[in-house]
């Protein structure tokens, strides 16, 4: 019998391609917001019990760029339930059901900020320092963050950005299957997975463990 593997955000490009490079390998479920919200604690309690997976793949994401001082208290909040309080939220679940492997999606916003999207690279930076605690626990834990992808949630933002210069879910799916082949030695880093002159790169920020 497969292993199960959850890929939170189900629906999405990111998450579908994932489904496809991973599903020899694993039983794969994408629940999307209907099936597994990440924002509801009895939803998220109640799909880990019926749904225990040995990986768990937290790729929901939200985003809503606004300016600071017009920007929607709740719009912002909702990013940060989303992106990070989400994650832990399944994450918690996902490993009192018996999961042992986490890769949090993040993203390259992350790693530094942005005009007009403060609460998606707040919470994305987090998700971070949240994948180091995790390692930090003996947790088995990696942050996978991609850098322009074409999916639909970029082309709402970005909307006549020609595709060439981007990274297909494909591309970057390829790039997460890899990654797990080698987890055991990429545990605890945030690797920034882009596309630069046509080839799929990854940068690794090793840091070096320290912890008090």
């Amino acid at each position: 019998m497969k292993p199960t593997l959850v890929i939170t955000g189900g629906k999405g490009d990111i998450a579908q391609a994932i489904k496809k490079a991973l599903q020899e390998e694993h039983r794969v479920l994408t629940p999307g917001k209907d099936e597994l919200d990440v924002t509801d604690r009895i939803n998220i309690k109640g799909y880990f019990k019926r749904n225990k997976p040995v990986l768990l793949i937290n790729n929901a994401g939200y985003i809503k760029p606004e300016p600071i001082q017009q920007s929607s208290v709740d719009e912002w909040i909702q990013q940060v339930n989303v992106n990070l309080i989400g994650m832990y939220l399944c994450t918690r679940e996902a490993i009192r059901n018996g999961c042992k492997m986490i890769v949090n999606i993040g993203s390259s916003a992350g790693s530094h900020g942005k005009p007009f999207w403060s609460a998606y690279c707040a919470s994305k930076r987090a998700v971070v320092s949240f994948t180091e605690s995790l390692d930090a626990e003996g947790i088995t834990a990696v942050c996978i963050s991609p850098g322009r992808t074409n999916t639909k949630m970029r082309h709402q933002l970005f909307p006549g950005e020609d595709p060439k210069g981007l990274m297909t879910p494909e591309e970057f799916a390829m790039a997460v299957r890899t990654i797990l082949q080698r987890i055991r030695y990429l545990q605890g880093q945030d690797i920034i997975v882009k596309k630069e002159n046509n080839q799929i790169v990854g940068y690794i920020y090793k840091k070096v463990k320290q912890y008090v």
